[in-house]
């Protein structure tokens, strides 16, 4: 790796790595040296790659700070590499990179977007002491809106990995209200293997589900448009019918990929626009303590960054103007037919999440041709 100082802060031939995980594109540099060399988070770079793309003005920040299909460059603080990713997509199957191409940074203007960073990068504690409730310090609560049942559904942080020390109160809590089956869209079975290899691992409960075959892992990873995403998601739900509720449903923290698949199932079972995104900023509240009233510069952008691109592809729509008129409850019915679910089985999920008070009528078979998703 050469490293230049000239009239621009400029660093060359940095090695590239596959990050397995998600599709991006590690950088062998890891985010301290990399902001030792000058950069900051907020600061607007180009980057240019042996294999002959080019990107000018990225944002070089320290999260995943923008819309579905956003290039950036992301340096998290405790993670060994700087990545360049493709917001909810993975950058290194989008490209077909591979590991003999080099990549090359250079610093086009400080600060440019400081002001995003500022206010998207604020940490959050790790100590239930600083949280209202342990339920806050956990994310954990139970879907509502539109037809769902309430006991029914429940969604937060992670029962089995307790990287931010939240799983043994998780998993208490989920012995407590008596769920019966879990969703865990964060890990596979090689990574459960892992927790409950740990000297540490304290979730007896989570343990009983996953030796009862209670827990599904569809290991969602980041683009809830792609057709692999549809057909895990899909797989997933048909095991969840077969069994009953309450259910579960978690990935690390209970934010991004939770959030939506909780806000597919709200939409799916009637909740308005209203209802799916006060649940959707509630975990901004829980873990940041972000209102529309206290901070509302920041829960705008959290609307803009994190929960607009979902709820349109809900939708089916482009904009948030033609969110006005769209028919979301039909819309996620359409979403969960691209994930493979049949009539039938679809119908049997909003059974379940009503309690059997909801039913499901054949005009929805016959309306939802007429809904629209992604048609440019």
């Amino acid at each position: 790796m050469d490293i230049q100082f000239e009239s621009e802060l400029t660093i060359e031939n940095i090695a590239i790595i596959e990050d397995v995980q998600y599709g991006d594109v590690y950088l062998d540099i890891s985010p301290t040296e990399f902001l030792g060399l000058g950069f900051d988070y907020g600061d607007s770079v180009d980057v240019e790659l042996s294999n002959g793309l080019v990107y000018e003005g990225l944002p070089f920040y320290d999260g995943y700070y923008g819309r579905l299909g956003d290039v950036l460059l992301c340096g998290y603080k405790k993670y060994q590499n700087v990545a360049l990713a493709v917001c909810q997509g993975s950058m290194w199957l989008k490209y077909a990179f591979d590991e003999s191409v080099t990549c090359g940074v250079r610093l086009r203007e400080k600060g440019k977007f400081k002001r995003t960073q500022e206010l998207m990068g604020r940490e959050y504690s790790w100590d239930p002491k600083d949280y209202d409730c342990m339920f806050c310090f956990a994310n954990l609560r139970q879907l509502k809106g539109g037809y769902i049942k309430a006991g029914t559904f429940y969604r937060g942080a992670s029962p089995c990995n307790n990287r931010h020390g939240r799983a043994k109160f998780v998993d208490e809590t989920i012995s407590n209200l008596g769920i019966k089956y879990i969703l865990d869209l964060a890990d596979g079975p090689s990574e459960v293997e892992k927790y409950f290899a740990r000297a540490d691992y304290n979730s007896p409960y989570f343990l009983s589900l996953c030796q009862d075959n209670k827990v599904a892992f569809p290991d969602l990873k980041n683009d809830f448009t792609s057709a692999k995403y549809k057909e895990d998601l899909g797989n997933a739900l048909k095991i969840l019918i077969k069994n009953e509720g309450p259910f579960y449903i978690h990935c690390i923290e209970g934010k991004d990929r939770t959030g939506f698949v909780c806000a597919l199932l709200e939409a799916f079972m009637g909740a308005s626009l209203e209802e799916i995104e006060a649940d959707y900023m509630l975990t901004y509240m829980d873990y940041f303590g972000v209102t529309k009233e206290n901070d509302p510069e920041t829960y705008a952008l959290l609307h803009e960054l994190k929960f607009l691109d979902i709820i349109l592809c809900i939708a089916g729509v482009h904009s948030e103007e033609q969110l006005k008129n769209a028919k979301l409850m039909l819309s996620a019915r359409r979403y969960l037919m691209e994930c493979g679910l049949t009539f039938d089985e679809w119908s049997k999920l909003w059974y379940l999440l009503s309690g059997g008070i909801g039913t499901v009528t054949t005009s929805f078979k016959q309306e939802i041709s007429h809904v629209n998703r992604f048609k440019k």
